[in-house]
């Protein structure tokens, strides 16, 4: 019942992906970091494959498959409620990777995105609390739903600053939430997860290292906010409560990378959201000196340790799961975060909150004149070599970063 919509749509997205293009980008933008995003002239064209081929897959294996037609036709809205809010977030990402988005742009479409697909019934509503509790949302419902998506389809999108990264990473995610939706007996969810793990498969070849196809923003936003949308469902327990620390844990790595980000630039005094090649990928290829095809399998084994650690939590009892999962990723973060670099940069930053900050100095996308960034910091992107943002010799498989 599962395998046919996932082949399906892998086999759409294989087969689609060469045929589909959008206008070439030149390097005409005003500064270092448009320069960089508008380097490359591969197309991005990941969204409109992987979005394609999930709908395509659903619509021919409903047809195809009389189970499958028993899953979804019951329960339409669902499914009209992703293929309606979809396309907002994969439009917006579109005309990103022509002409870069303001971020408020971003987050005004993203949150509209978001607000289609609550009314539609995807929420968080209720949220279990150690001790067999619940907590109900009640009028923070709608804001703190709107906040999850929005939040962990940006994660995903910073993801996307090297080829196969971020569309590895969501294929494992998708899996690991399929498998404890699968087990909660969600199936229409699985069905959905496993369709879009499917999809993204299915462009792999395309993407991973050397990329002929960059996902793109289209791409990586749209995989971030369908991922986000099932995994309000796909981790509901048997009283349709949601156990949140699930999808937090399945989607760790994103959620962990982009805590960092936010923190490390903001005792930087910069906006939280402003751009740089900082992200823990970036910090693999600059500090442990990855190629890029063994810097997307690197970033694939992290994420597979917190799928798992996720899928333990439903299938293994609490006694066990419980000290096993806390220990390991416990582990995990503490190594990556001192081996990586971010702890100095952390404790250098809380370090210099206590200094006066320079004449003029505040919070904006650029830094802070006067006070640069860390000194494992990438210096400022200069010029037509990629190298300059600090990535290796080996730039043509380098994806742009896009935030």
């Amino acid at each position: 019942m599962y395998a046919l919509p996932f082949f399906l749509a892998a086999a759409f997205a294989f087969v689609l992906t060469p045929f589909l293009r959008l206008p070439a980008l030149k390097a005409t933008g005003s500064n270092a970091a448009d320069y960089l995003r508008r380097l490359n002239d591969r197309p991005r064209v990941g969204g409109m494959a992987i979005f394609l081929a999930f709908s395509l897959a659903l619509v021919f294996a409903a047809q195809l498959s009389h189970e499958v037609s028993r899953i979804v036709s019951p329960r339409s809205d669902e499914v009209l409620g992703l293929l309606v809010a979809g396309p907002i977030v994969l439009v917006l990402g579109l005309f990103d990777d022509l002409r870069i988005v303001d971020y408020r742009q971003k987050f005004f479409w993203q949150s509209l995105a978001a607000v289609v697909i609550y009314v539609l019934g995807y929420r968080l509503q209720q949220i279990s609390v150690p001790g067999d509790g619940v907590l109900n949302l009640g009028y923070l419902d709608l804001p703190l739903t709107v906040v999850w998506i929005v939040g962990l389809t940006n994660a995903v999108n910073f993801l996307d600053g090297r080829d196969g990264v971020a569309g590895g990473i969501s294929v494992i995610a998708l899996l690991s939430m399929a498998a404890v939706s699968y087990d909660a007996h969600h199936t229409l969810t699985t069905l959905l997860l496993i369709t879009l793990a499917g999809a993204t498969l299915g462009f792999m070849p395309y993407n991973f290292p050397p990329a002929s196809r960059y996902l793109g923003d289209s791409g990586a936003l749209t995989l971030g906010f369908i991922l986000a949308a099932l995994s309000v469902r796909g981790a509901t327990d048997d009283n349709g409560r949601l156990s949140l620390y699930i999808p937090v844990i399945a989607l760790g790595l994103p959620i962990l990378d982009t805590g960092i980000a936010a923190v490390r630039r903001m005792l930087e005094r910069r906006l939280p959201f402003s751009r740089d090649e900082d992200h823990i990928h970036h910090r693999m290829e600059r500090r442990w000196r990855l190629r890029p095809r063994p810097l997307a399998l690197t970033m694939y084994g992290i994420a597979a340790v917190f799928g798992l650690c996720a899928v333990a939590l439903r299938y293994v009892a609490f006694t066990v799961s419980i000290p096993l999962v806390a220990v390991t990723l416990t582990l995990l973060i503490a190594w990556l975060v001192v081996s990586l670099g971010y702890w100095s940069v952390i404790r250098d930053g809380l370090r210099g909150l206590r200094r006066p900050a320079p004449a003029g100095a505040a919070l904006h996308g650029g830094g802070v004149a006067g006070n640069g960034a860390h000194p494992d910091a990438p210096p400022p992107a200069a010029g037509p070599d990629r190298r300059a943002a600090g990535a290796p010799a080996e730039g043509p498989s380098a994806t742009p970063s896009k935030e």
